[in-house]
């Protein structure tokens, strides 16, 4: 989601639900933690937490932040605080349909209604985009999110009406919404993206510690399915998670790595998924961008580890029947090193893709297009701002002789 320093929207959850005062802000890389075995997870609260932590999932709704509070007066602050630099998303949980109270008696219709009368009147910096929650299906079966009942919600303002606790189908219909309302005029793709680039190359601080660590997270026996999946030609990039996709990444990345040529240029485990983490950032989400996405990059990067190792330039797997000491005439050619920029190239061959091509840049005079006077403005684009992060995240690399050609040359002679 566009706007916000890091590209996703914020939130502001009015829950009414709670049956006690609730205020807190939840960030993306600090969701609510789960209350598993307490028997709160299936109360009130701990649905509230469990649609919270989707809202800021990075594969479902990938929001920044969530700001959560039983308080309209502390949610009319937080809405004028985040609508003053970043599109706002307003969830207002219903209690209409299980007290049977009339549609005036409902807090979330009368808070929709000023909420309509401000957004109207453009007061307002940045979008704020409103939506209901309803409760829980099994107290309303009879009653669907589509019928007349929330027709009420829909006319104070509402952009739809969800049920609760939320699904995944219910995030891609938000997320839908939202990226329909904030999407940028296309004369002005190519101005966030040269934005972006800019601020790529002037960023030069040090990576922090990770927060996040998929390969810690994952279930041992999923990860071990992971490293397997990554030997096959079937690999099934569409069967995982953005975090599992990761970890065969590392994976790969790893196993690459273990050439003895290559020792001088290792780092740690940490270090390539901050690298990783850092690239997937960089690339739009699925929702967004349908193909040139992180999920296409590991894609690719997988037949590409394949086709290394089937060669003979990586390392052999252990279930490979292949002899260590053959060699194929491609391994004459390539060597370990060769492999090793092939694989890092693929994995941020598309970073940044808007999801437009090159003919429609130039055609738009896009800033983009004139920086680059119209030549493969796209592949320049990608290997300028990657070539930044790995310059933070792996800069012995960087400091190859011809390393940048070379990703240059792999870049602009492959259509991948």
């Amino acid at each position: 989601m566009e706007e916000a320093a890091d590209g996703r929207c914020r939130a502001v959850y009015y829950c009414t639900s709670a049956g006690e005062h609730v205020s807190a802000v939840h960030h993306w890389k600090d969701p609510p933690a789960r209350r598993e075995g307490s028997g709160e997870e299936d109360g009130p609260r701990g649905v509230v937490g469990a649609n919270v932590r989707i809202l800021l999932d990075e594969d479902q709704g990938g929001f920044h932040e969530v700001f959560l509070s039983s308080s309209s007066r502390e949610c009319w602050e937080r809405i004028e605080q985040y609508a003053g630099s970043t599109s706002t998303v307003v969830l207002l949980e219903s209690q209409q349909l299980q007290s049977g109270k009339g549609a005036d008696e409902d807090p979330a219709i009368a808070f929709l209604r000023s909420l309509a009368t401000d957004v109207q009147g453009a007061r307002y910096q940045h979008h704020v985009i409103p939506f209901v929650i309803l409760p829980a299906a099994s107290k309303i079966a009879d009653i669907p999110p589509s019928s007349e009942t929330a027709t009420d919600y829909l006319n104070a303002g509402a952009v739809e009406t969800l049920r609760s606790p939320l699904k995944p189908e219910d995030l891609s219909r938000l997320v839908g919404h939202v990226k329909e309302e904030i999407r940028p005029r296309a004369d002005l793709i190519g101005v966030t993206m040269a934005r972006n680039l800019a601020d790529s190359i002037r960023d030069t601080s040090h990576p922090g510690k990770l927060s996040h660590r998929p390969d810690k997270t994952i279930l041992p026996a999923r990860l071990r399915y992971i490293n397997s999946a990554v030997q096959w030609w079937g690999f099934p990039a569409h069967e995982m998670s953005m975090d599992e996709l990761t970890c065969a990444a590392l994976f790969m990345v790893e196993h690459v790595l273990k050439a003895p040529e290559l020792a001088e240029y290792r780092i740690s485990r940490s270090d390539i998924m901050g690298l990783l983490l850092a690239t997937r950032r960089q690339y739009k989400h699925e929702r967004e961008v349908h193909y040139h996405n992180w999920r296409h990059a590991v894609d690719v990067t997988q037949s590409i580890y394949i086709f290394l190792v089937n060669i003979g330039v990586c390392p052999p797997v252990e279930s490979s029947t292949r002899r260590a000491t053959e060699r194929t005439s491609l391994e004459r050619v390539l060597t370990p090193l060769d492999g090793l920029i092939l694989l890092v190239s693929a994995i941020g061959h598309d970073v940044g893709h808007p999801g437009v091509n090159n003919a429609f840049l130039v055609a738009c005079n896009h800033p983009l297009a004139q920086l680059y006077n119209d030549k493969s403005v796209l592949e320049n684009y990608h290997c300028a701002a990657y070539t930044q992060l790995l310059r933070r995240h792996w800069p012995s690399l960087t400091k190859i002789a011809n390393f940048r050609s070379s990703m240059i040359s792999n870049k602009s002679r492959c259509r991948w």
